[in-house]
């Protein structure tokens, strides 16, 4: 058994090829320069160089496997780098889609994200939705997977709070910091979407993930706190002036946000839904129980 996966060098990439490993796939990653590095980390069995997404090189890649995950994603956009939603969101999941199609490979499972259909008119959402649109046009067996944030080791969230805390650095809390998310481990989710490759009742069928809890960005930091095991310093700001910073600053890669991800933050990521966890029967650990491995 085979699985193709893209971004499978990042973050999510990671857990989901250590989660076909585990399950007795073999992961061919289709990997871009700095990423080759990770292959063997991750228990790749094979790397699949590409320099251009074409339909054509794509085909190649997923010839001989059973399943492609599409991981590959962007948080940010620099156009003047060439890093665009619509190149990393839209047009990969277009060709990916077509090169299925061209090497016979039926079953699709993709990465977006929660809330994207909240109606929030943001370039990532917008660019998620497209591509979902896409997917769901396909004619392939495909599972969408909208996750909500999602933590374990090397996140961009506690790992990195984690690390400007031992360092002294103040942490920012946009406005009260009473805006929710419901953080789920990268782990259990990728785990949970392995199993859904053979499950017949996920096909055509978009996952609302959460994890056990709905926690506001204050307790999460305080969640942080206590596994590191010191206190933190807080720095509140307006949201209104971190938005018009963000908005002046946030093309440059130095700069930490951008006013989308701002946008994105307050409006939560939260959901009632639980049937990716009824399905895959898996009970989703607690970000208290977990994060202390690793901040």
């Amino acid at each position: 058994m085979r699985a193709f996966v893209t971004g499978g060098s990042g973050f999510l990439g990671k857990g989901a090829t250590q989660a076909l490993a585990e399950a007795g796939w073999q992961a061919r990653c289709m990997v871009r320069g700095h990423g080759e590095k990770f292959i063997y980390e991750c228990g790749y069995s094979e790397k699949f160089v590409v320099f251009e997404s074409s339909v054509g090189r794509l085909a190649q890649g997923i010839g001989g496997c059973d399943v492609v995950f599409n991981l590959a994603g962007i948080i940010r956009e620099f156009p003047g780098k060439g890093i665009t939603f619509q190149k990393a969101h839209i047009d990969l999941t277009r060709n990916l889609i077509e090169a299925c199609k061209t090497a016979g490979v039926k079953r699709y499972l993709h990465m977006s994200a929660l809330g994207v259909d909240s109606g929030l008119n943001i370039g990532y959402n917008t660019s998620k939705l497209e591509a979902e649109k896409i997917v769901r046009e396909s004619g392939l067996d495909w599972t969408i997977f909208r996750p909500s944030l999602i933590f374990g080791p090397g996140d961009r969230f506690a790992v990195e709070f984690a690390g400007w805390m031992k360092k002294g650095l103040p942490i920012p809390v946009i406005g009260k910091g009473d805006y929710r998310l419901m953080p789920l481990s990268r782990t259990d989710l990728c785990r949970g979407m392995v199993k859904q490759i053979s499950a017949k009742a996920s096909i055509n069928k978009t996952y609302n993930i959460g994890g056990s809890d709905k926690l506001s960005y204050i307790e999460i930091l305080k969640t942080i706190e206590q596994a590191a095991g010191r206190k933190m310093r807080r720095v509140k700001i307006p949201a209104g002036l971190i938005m018009l910073g963000a908005k002046l600053m946030g093309r440059f890669a130095w700069f930490p946000t951008s006013d989308d991800m701002i946008k994105q933050l307050l409006e939560e990521s939260v959901t009632d839904e639980d049937d990716f966890w009824k399905e895959t029967g898996i009970i989703p650990e607690k970000l208290e129980d977990a994060i202390g491995e690793y901040v």
